[in-house]
């Protein structure tokens, strides 16, 4: 007899940040097939910014945020589903 075991289906995400590199907003569009959460982290591993999307567009303001590197992850269930590095510079 083997024992039948079921894991969690994992949630297939599509998602977009942009512009990159930003200024003061990020756009992120993102199809919402579960619950999903989104972290932004600086480039030292600092969660500096996260929220379960309720819609498939939203803007994130970014002005607070110092000019560098940043990698934004999505996860559903505790699993990393999708990570981009986004880049924040300022105008000259």
């Amino acid at each position: 007899d083997l024992l039948e075991v079921k894991f969690p289906e994992t949630p297939d995400i599509e998602a977009s940040l942009f512009p990159n590199p930003f200024e003061d907003e990020l756009l992120v569009n993102i199809r919402l097939d579960a619950d999903i959460e989104m972290r932004v982290y600086t480039a030292i591993g600092q969660l500096i910014y996260s929220v379960k999307p309720q819609t498939e567009e939203m803007s994130i303001q970014t002005t607070d945020w110092q000019t560098g590197i940043y990698f934004v992850s999505f996860s559903a269930n505790g699993k990393r589903l999708f990570s981009e590095k986004v880049v924040k510079h300022t105008s000259k």
